[in-house]
C-alpha cells in the first residue's frame, strides 16, 4: 500500500510539473479543455436524467383565496347566501362523480358504474376504504340517506323533481342501484351532487340543519378538511382555515392547506391581491378597469352556461298572448343596448341553449308598435302609454302597464331601468320591482310575477339538459319552467333528448328547440356572463374551460400544486 501510494504521489508531481512546463497558452487551452469536458460529463448526466425521469406534483405549499361574501352555512342542502358556501362545499365534501373542467365527468367516490336494462338501472360502487374527516367509513347508507333527502319534499332540493320517481337501494355495503322509471341519458352528469354523512344528519330534523354546529363545521370526505375559523372579536366571520385530508382516495391533495378569506366587495378582494395577500379571487369583472390583474397573475374564463333573459309569466294577461310578446321584443335594441351598458363583458345570446349561433332578434319600433295597435293598445289620451279598453262596458280605458321583478344588485337595477326605458319608448309603462333574494326566490316559487329577469343555469355538462326549464310539467313551485311555457311538440322533444343523446340526432332536437323557444316569446333572452378567475401563475391548476357554476373550478382541486419533483419512468 505504501508503495501504491508513493507511485501516485510521483505520478501526480510528474503532472503538476508537466503543467508548470506548458506556456501561458497552452495552460489556458488544456485547462479550458478539461472544463468542458468536465462541463459535458455532467451535461450529459443531467440529459440522461431529465430523459429518464418527468415532472410530478410534489406535496407541499398553501393557498389563500378571496371571496366576496361570508358563509351562513356549509351544507349542500341548505341554500347558498353567498360564493363562500359553495366554495367552501367543494372543498370539504364529495359527491359520486365530478366534473373534470371541460364538459365531461370523472370518477370521485364513485370506482365504476354499469348502466343495465336499456338504461334504466344504474349499480353504482364506491371505491374502498372511504372514510369521513372524522374517520367514520363512508358506505352506501351514506349515499342512500343523502338521496332519500334528495327526494324528501321538505328540502327543497333543485333535483328533487329529477330524484323523486328513481327507486334507491343498497346492494352491498359498497354499491347502490338506482331504478328510473324510463332511460335517463343525463343522470350521471346529475350525480355530483354533494354525499353526506348519515351519522351526523341522520336524527337531525331537515328544519334544524341550520343551526347545527356541523354547519358551520362541517364534517365532509372531500380533499379538505375543516380546521379554524378565525372571526372578529364580534363573531364575524374573517377566513376559513382548511387542511389537507390525510384519508383523501385520490392522488393529492398537493397543497397542504387551503384558507378562504371573505371580502365586503370584489374591490376589496383586488386590492388584498395586489398587495399580494392572498392568492386567488373569481368572479371579476373585467370591465372594471380597477380589476386589472398583476402580471404573475393568470386570467382563466371559462364558458358558464347561464342563460340571462327577461322571463314572461304566460298564465296572466296581457302576457298569454303570443302577439303581446313578439310586440314586448320588438321594441327592446339588445344588440345597441349592452354596446353602452355595464353589463357589456357579457356574450350575446337569443336561446337557452349556449353552443347555437345567435340570431339577433330584430329590433323594430314600428312593428311592435303595429303589433301592439293591432291588439287594440293605443294611446288614446297622448299621455305617451297605450291603453285600452278591456272590456265593452268599461268607460275607462286600461293603461299598458306591466311589473318588472329583479334582484336588488347594482347590475340588475341598472339593467331593469335601461329595460323600462326602452319599453316606455313605444308606450308600455314598466313598474320596476327590486327585490332582495329571499323575496325574489318566493315569487319564482309562487309565479308572483309578470316580467322577471333571471339567470338559468343547467347543470348537467356540455349538452344542456333543458327539460326542468321548459317541460310542461316542470312548472313553479317544484320546477323550473319560470315562463309556464307549455308546447306539446316540444316536451316530445325534450323527453327524446332524456331517452338518448345520439349524436346524429341531437343537434338537430336542440335547433328544434331553440327555434320554437324563439318563435314563441316565452323569454327575452339577453346574455351569458363573461366569468372571470385570477390565480397565481405559480400555482398549476387542471385546463379549466367549460363549468355549470363558479365553483366547480375547484372540482380538482386535490391537483393544484406548487412544487415538482421528477419520478424514474
Amino acid at each position: 500500500r505504501t508503495m501504491a501510494r508513493l507511485r501516485r504521489a510521483f505520478s501526480m508531481r510528474r503532472s503538476l510539473a508537466a503543467y508548470r512546463a506548458l506556456s501561458r497558452k497552452e495552460r489556458i487551452f488544456f485547462s479550458g479543455a478539461i472544463i468542458l469536458i468536465v462541463i459535458g460529463i455532467i451535461g450529459g448526466i443531467i440529459t440522461l436524467y431529465l430523459r429518464m425521469t418527468y415532472p410530478a406534483p410534489a406535496y407541499g405549499g398553501t393557498i389563500t383565496e378571496g371571496v366576496v361574501g361570508k358563509p351562513f352555512a356549509i351544507h349542500p342542502f341548505i341554500p347558498d347566501s353567498s360564493p363562500a358556501d359553495g366554495i367552501l362545499e367543494q372543498l370539504i365534501f364529495s359527491s359520486l362523480l365530478k366534473p373534470d373542467g371541460k364538459g365531461g365527468l370523472i370518477a370521485d367516490l364513485v370506482e365504476e358504474y354499469e348502466v343495465l336494462e336499456g338504461g334504466k338501472v344504474y349499480v353504482i360502487s364506491l371505491k374502498p376504504d372511504l372514510k369521513w374527516h372524522d374517520g367514520y367509513p363512508v358506505t352506501a347508507e351514506d349515499i342512500l340517506f343523502t338521496i332519500q333527502l334528495i327526494k324528501n319534499p321538505e328540502a327543497n332540493h333543485p333535483l328533487y323533481n329529477l330524484f323523486r320517481d328513481i327507486d334507491a337501494k343498497v346492494l352491498t355495503p359498497r354499491s347502490v342501484t338506482l331504478t328510473l322509471p324510463r332511460a335517463f341519458s343525463f343522470l350521471p352528469q346529475y350525480l355530483t351532487f354533494k354525499i353526506i354523512p348519515k351519522h351526523i344528519w341522520g336524527t337531525v330534523p331537515i328544519q334544524n340543519f341550520p343551526f347545527s354546529e356541523y354547519s358551520l363545521k362541517p364534517i365532509g370526505s372531500g380533499p379538505y378538511v375543516f380546521k379554524k375559523i378565525v372571526s372578529t372579536k364580534d363573531g364575524n366571520p374573517l377566513e376559513y382555515l382548511l387542511g389537507a385530508s390525510p384519508s383523501y382516495y385520490l392522488p393529492g391533495p398537493y397543497l397542504q392547506s387551503f384558507s378562504i378569506r371573505f371580502f365586503s366587495s370584489i374591490d376589496e378582494a383586488m386590492n388584498a391581491l395586489r398587495k399580494k395577500e392572498i392568492d386567488s379571487v373569481a368572479d371579476v369583472a373585467a370591465n372594471t378597469t380597477s380589476h386589472d390583474a398583476p402580471g404573475n397573475f393568470e386570467t382563466i374564463t371559462p364558458v358558464i352556461p347561464q342563460s340571462f333573459g327577461v322571463f314572461f309569466n304566460l298564465e296572466v294577461a296581457p302576457l298569454n298572448d303570443k302577439v303581446m310578446r313578439q310586440a314586448i321584443r320588438a321594441a327592446l335594441p339588445v344588440e345597441s343596448f349592452f354596446a353602452t351598458n355595464p353589463l357589456d363583458t357579457t356574450t350575446r345570446i337569443d336561446s337557452p341553449i349556449w353552443f347555437i349561433a345567435p340570431s339577433p332578434y330584430p329590433f323594430n319600433t314600428e312593428q311592435s308598435e303595429t303589433l301592439l295597435a293591432s291588439l287594440g293598445w293605443k294611446d288614446t289620451d297622448n299621455d305617451g302609454i297605450k291603453d285600452k279598453k278591456l272590456q265593452k262596458k268599461d268607460k275607462i280605458a286600461t293603461p299598458l302597464e306591466l311589473s318588472l321583478t329583479v334582484l336588488d344588485t347594482p347590475d340588475m337595477q341598472t339593467l331593469g331601468s335601461r329595460i323600462q326605458e326602452e319599453f316606455k319608448k313605444v308606450g308600455i309603462r314598466i313598474i320596476l320591482k327590486n327585490v332582495d333574494i329571499n323575496e325574489f326566490h318566493s315569487r319564482l316559487r309562487s309565479n308572483s310575477f309578470q316580467l322577471l329577469v333571471v339567470g338559468e343555469l343547467p347543470t348537467s355538462g356540455y349538452y344542456p339538459d333543458l327539460y326542468p326549464f321548459f317541460h310542461s310539467t316542470q312548472k313553479p313551485p317544484q320546477g323550473m319552467n319560470f315562463s309556464s311555457y307549455t308546447d306539446k311538440q316540444i316536451d316530445k322533444t325534450l323527453v327524446s333528448l332524456r331517452g338518448s343523446m345520439d349524436p346524429e340526432t341531437r343537434d338537430l332536437r336542440y335547433q328544434e328547440i331553440a327555434e320554437a323557444i324563439r318563435d314563441d316569446v316565452p323569454a327575452i333572452f339577453l346574455y351569458r356572463p363573461v366569468w372571470t378567475w385570477l390565480i397565481q401563475k405559480s400555482i398549476k391548476v387542471p385546463a379549466v374551460q367549460f363549468l355549470n357554476s363558479g365553483d366547480e373550478r375547484l372540482s380538482r382541486v386535490n391537483e393544484w400544486y406548487i412544487f415538482t419533483k421528477r419520478i424514474w419512468k
